[in-house]
């Protein structure tokens, strides 16, 4: 020990690991990101060219169509551009997962679309985005977890990583890339144009910004809501735990929060000229969403102690804000770079605050009825198997209360059978009582000679559980629509209010007015 007593000693390690921790943190806090604010003026012509080709559209299809063009095609670029490239330390030997095609078709691509020619975008970071929505990045995290005895140095001795973190990374930089329609951030170019008939390369940022959250917001959820699938491969927390066993299912917590830090320095970033309101947005959106889901969390008291209104206050403070907020950093940016005077930016965001509560509400119901009707969507199909009051599920409790003569279901009617699932009862647990009774001779499925109440038929196991509580609430369908049409129109006039407002010579075109109302149209068809 160097003739050090080892009081000495152990001071002098503590000083200069002291040291030398502060050393990193300040290189690391002085790299930041390097904005390219410039340069991405054909990438924003063809946002705009494309928000005005589909100007006009008659079908809510489109919007789909239309979605996911800008996502790909200019959100998802200037994401990887200005956010992950720069923030990932794997990304610098992703060469090992590109193939040569990969860079062949990337320079094809880039000219065949004018858009990127005059851009900082090279074949590489084409080549990268297509190797990471083709699940590149995801083979190789989940080919690592075959591997037995995973440890720090193991890691490091792998193709892409480090240590931990980079893997946490990997695995969200994969979620985002996974897909999705990228509906946030189209809206918000949506609300762009409508007031300014052009996008800027501002909005575009808060859309990934938007996105990104999105993301992070996705990993958590579905480690509380135990899914194992998110948009056709393994969820976070299955990953994890593939790769380190049960302590790593965990980890998605922290890495849906670093995922936020990189939304929030992207925020305060110096070089945007995003206005105060739409930065302020964006931080009480992180706020509002993470409070939403503990509202979602208390959502799972016995249906019977739930209405309707229960279920609005939570969603609203989920997805709900996050539109809004979307279409509110993107108002604010218009305002501001048309100097609107005060009077009509408070009337465009009451209108805006209108269209997004029913707005939401559509989005919700027929995000709760695809799992009902069954679709190829890219969402989690756990709410029903976790017995979350869902609007669909507390509008079938409200149906079975006002209808008589119910079909009996293992010895009790719908309506009772309907609440004795969704019991939150611990010691009382509704699946294992209906799975321990299978075989027993007191308890058979009833038979029904009516066609329609077949519905109600009951096989004995958990999974025919969820699939007779899908037939419940399937006899109700009608309903459900009613609802969701019901609040489809109603955020279809407050764009229309919207509009009038632009034609006065401040506030939404006839193009934004038309595509923010057949987003919300969208929202049935997306469910047919």
């Amino acid at each position: 020990m160097s003739g050090l007593g080892e009081e000495d000693y152990a001071k002098e390690v503590l000083e200069q690991s002291t040291r030398q921790t502060s050393d990193d943190i300040f290189d690391d806090l002085e790299q930041g990101l390097n904005l390219d604010t410039e340069g991405y003026d054909d990438l924003l012509e063809y946002a705009t060219e494309t928000l005005e080709d589909y100007g006009s559209t008659d079908s809510a299809k489109d919007i789909v169509d239309l979605s996911k063009d800008l996502k790909q095609n200019v959100t998802d670029i200037i994401a990887y551009k200005e956010l992950f490239q720069q923030k990932l330390g794997f990304l610098e030997d992703f060469d090992a997962l590109i193939t040569q095609e990969d860079r062949e078709e990337a320079e094809q691509y880039i000219q065949e679309n004018q858009h990127l020619k005059q851009t900082s975008v090279e074949a590489d970071d084409i080549a990268s985005i297509r190797a990471l929505r083709e699940g590149r990045l995801y083979d190789t995290i989940m080919s690592m977890g075959d591997e037995k005895d995973w440890d720090n140095s193991s890691i490091r001795n792998s193709e892409l990583f480090d240590d931990i973190n980079d893997v946490a990374d990997a695995v969200i930089t994969d979620y985002f890339f996974r897909g999705g329609k990228g509906l946030r951030s189209t809206m918000g170019q949506i609300m762009q144009y409508g007031m300014e008939e052009t996008v800027d390369y501002e909005t575009v940022v808060m859309g990934g910004m938007v996105e990104t959250f999105h993301t992070s917001t996705l990993v958590q959820d579905d480690m509380m809501d135990g899914d194992v699938k998110r948009r056709d491969r393994a969820s976070a927390n299955v990953m994890m735990k593939h790769l380190f066993g049960d302590q790593g299912q965990d980890i998605p917590i922290t890495t849906g929060n670093v995922m936020e830090s990189w939304v929030n320095e992207m925020n305060i970033h110096q070089e945007l000229n995003i206005p105060e309101e739409s930065r302020q947005a964006m931080v009480r959106v992180q706020d509002i969403v993470n409070r939403g889901q503990n509202q979602d969390i208390l959502m799972g008291r016995d249906i019977t102690e739930l209405d309707i209104d229960d279920y609005k206050d939570m969603s609203m403070g989920k997805t709900g804000f996050l539109y809004g907020a979307m279409l509110k950093m993107s108002a604010e940016n218009a305002i501001n770079n048309e100097s609107y005077s005060e009077e009509v930016r408070e009337e465009v965001n009451d209108l805006l605050g209108d269209y997004t509560f029913h707005f939401n509400l559509a989005f919700q119901a027929s995000d709760d009825l695809l799992e009902v009707v069954g679709s190829d969507m890219d969402k989690s199909d756990s709410d029903i198997s976790n017995r979350k009051k869902t609007a669909t599920a507390i509008t079938t409790d409200m149906m079975l209360r006002k209808h008589e003569d119910l079909p009996q279901v293992q010895g009790m009617s719908a309506e009772e059978y309907f609440r004795f699932i969704f019991s939150t009862d611990s010691e009382n647990d509704p699946t294992e009582n209906i799975v321990a009774a299978e075989g027993s001779s007191s308890i058979e499925p009833e038979e029904v000679e009516d066609e329609n109440e077949n519905i109600f038929s009951i096989q004995v196991s958990e999974r025919a559980i969820d699939a007779d509580i899908r037939r419940i609430m399937g006899a109700f369908e009608d309903v459900h629509r009613e609802q969701l049409q019901r609040w489809a129109d109603e955020a279809t006039e407050a764009t229309e209010e919207l509009r009038e407002v632009g034609e006065a010579g401040e506030g939404l075109n006839q193009v934004g007015a038309n595509l923010l109302g057949k987003t919300a149209e969208a929202m049935n068809e997306r469910t047919k």
